[in-house]
């Protein structure tokens, strides 16, 4: 099952994996700079097999069968950010001409979602973090509205209605009018009408706190029908 969270920078996307088990999870660090949250080194590394620094789509695909093959402990592989990978591999096809190179990042896209799709298994959550753009749109009065939606490096994926592989899209929100700070990054798992955010009927509550151990339980239980781990 593919799970994505979509966000503004600084907005607590990487963050929501903090809680998540080390022992049945893998991330591919396509940024290669690291985890956002603090001592994140004693539970992930490459020695542990669960932290993987790679940002090629083909190299991911194969490292994602592997695990299915060798490792059948890990049940969530997260890839953060799906939009690094295609902002990487944009700069390394610039002297392809203008629309190839962007029909070539709408085609990557496509293929590693429908690649997830069909061969991973749905008790196995994959988890695509992803930027988000803000852009403008005038409603039915003539009047401009902003509206957010998933970054994609030219737009060219934007066309392509890659939402169809998603039953859960959250968006990451820091909410301000919370005193404590712990409490200001949560996930919105409902649309509010101007973004893509989406979620199974009866499984998330609409507004959660940004923790994505709290949210798979929960996909688990309601939706996957997987009873909890004693």
């Amino acid at each position: 099952m593919i799970l994505q969270i979509t966000g503004t920078p600084g907005s607590g996307k990487s963050f929501s994996l903090k809680n998540l088990n080390p022992a049945e999870t893998v991330i591919f660090d396509t940024d290669m700079k690291g985890l956002s949250f603090a001592g994140w080194r004693a539970f992930y590394s490459k020695e542990k097999k669960n932290y993987i620094c790679e940002n090629d789509i083909d190299k991911i695909k194969s490292y994602i069968m592997g695990i299915m093959k060798t490792m059948p402990h890990i049940k969530v592989i997260a890839i953060d950010t799906l939009s690094t990978i295609l902002t990487d591999k944009l700069h390394a096809d610039r002297k392809k001409p203008g629309f190839d190179k962007f029909k070539s990042l709408g085609d990557d896209a496509y293929e590693l979602y429908s690649f997830v799709r069909n061969n991973v298994p749905d008790d196995i959550i994959v988890i695509f973090i992803c930027h988000s753009e803000k852009y403008k749109v005038i409603d039915e009065n003539f009047q401009e509205q902003t509206h957010e939606r998933t970054l994609w490096p030219g737009n060219m994926a934007t066309k392509m209605n890659l939402a169809k592989f998603l039953s859960y899209n959250l968006y990451t929100i820091y909410d301000m009018n919370e005193t404590e700070e712990s409490k200001r990054f949560k996930l919105s798992t409902v649309s509010n009408g101007r973004n893509e955010a989406r979620s199974t009927f009866g499984v998330l509550p609409a507004l959660m706190p940004n923790d994505l151990s709290e949210v798979i339980k929960l996909i688990r239980e309601k939706d996957l029908m997987i009873e909890a781990a004693a």
